[in-house]
């Protein structure tokens, strides 16, 4: 079952869709690229941006 859902998380961003969902994709990672950088700012944004 844990496979499944890491595979699930894979396959799409899923910004702002929930603190636990943020938690999985790395949001409290430290970046290793400036393309990771550039993704976490983008998760912080929307994360943000989204309507409760």
């Amino acid at each position: 079952m844990i496979v499944q859902i890491l595979k699930l998380l894979q396959t799409d961003n899923y910004y702002g869709i929930s603190k636990e969902i943020e938690i999985a994709k790395g949001k409290n990672e430290l970046p290793k690229s400036f393309q990771e950088i550039i993704n976490q700012a983008k998760r912080k944004l929307k994360w943000q941006l989204r309507k409760p």
